[in-house]
């Protein structure tokens, strides 16, 4: 295609774009990397709430078994008030559920060598090694991008360094955790469960080994969803490609680097 200027991603991530080979060949690979934030950080919390209150364990048991099989799981049960929630990576979404995990008056950790020490302190917010956050973490919520770094880097050895009374949040991408071993974990006690958005090969299948699981809270991939938003998304993308055609540039390329030796 030796025409094509522009690669636009309608979403945030770009680990479906091959940078290296669109930055060769001069081609600039857009996203929108401020997309979205909000949905996502609420959707985690919405995740962690529903994990931490047991809200769909309870729901299913009231409805086919009653109120005494219900009530009987109650405990255990962490008051989520001064619990910890370790973030898995501190970029913007990260960033906006500290804050909502603030409001609930719930400490707050973080895992992220490339962030420096002033955005911590800015967001309140104590940043840990990796192992320390396993082991002092009631929740992790992950929010590592997909790269070559991040593949499977949440493993066996991670989940083991967990306390068994902790849930694991991804709202993500599926394939940063070695979904064997998650699955591994939850199934051997070595968790408490989990709220999962993204998988490592998506669509699941509904017999795959998390839907069989109480203890796991499973969403489609949707955490990025309101009508509002994606409305919004879909009329930048529009924007983004007249802004294009007219010889102008985008707001956010993922490939800076092109920028010296982009198409024009």
């Amino acid at each position: 295609a030796p025409r094509l200027k522009a690669v636009i991603r309608d979403g945030s991530g770009v680990n479906t774009s091959d940078l290296d080979a669109a930055t060769e060949y001069g081609v600039m690979v857009v996203n929108f990397p401020d997309f979205c934030v909000r949905e996502v950080a609420n959707h985690a919390l919405a995740l962690i709430l529903a994990c931490a209150k047991k809200i769909v364990r309870h729901d299913r048991l009231l409805r086919t078994e009653g109120w005494a099989a219900a009530r009987a799981i109650n405990s255990p049960m962490g008051p989520i008030h001064g619990e910890t929630l370790g973030l898995v990576a501190f970029g913007n979404i990260a960033r906006a559920l500290a804050r909502r995990a603030q409001a609930l008056e719930m400490q707050v950790i973080a895992y992220d060598p490339y962030v420096a020490p002033p955005v911590f302190a800015e967001y309140q917010v104590e940043p840990v090694s990796l192992e320390e956050l396993a082991a002092r973490s009631d929740y992790v919520s992950c929010h590592l991008p997909l790269n070559e770094h991040t593949r499977g880097m949440l493993d066996a050895r991670f989940f083991s360094q967990m306390k068994p009374t902790a849930y694991f949040i991804n709202t993500s991408r599926g394939a940063v955790v070695k979904e064997a071993d998650l699955i591994a974990a939850l199934e051997a006690g070595k968790i408490a469960g989990a709220g999962l958005d993204v998988f490592e090969k998506e669509p699941i299948a509904p017999d795959h080994p998390f839907c069989r699981m109480e203890n796991v809270i499973l969403t489609p991939h949707s955490a990025s969803y309101s009508d509002a938003t994606f409305a919004a998304l879909y009329r930048r993308v529009g924007e983004t490609a007249l802004t294009l055609a007219r010889g102008g540039l985008p707001e956010f390329v993922a490939n800076p680097a092109v920028m010296a030796r982009r198409r024009r």
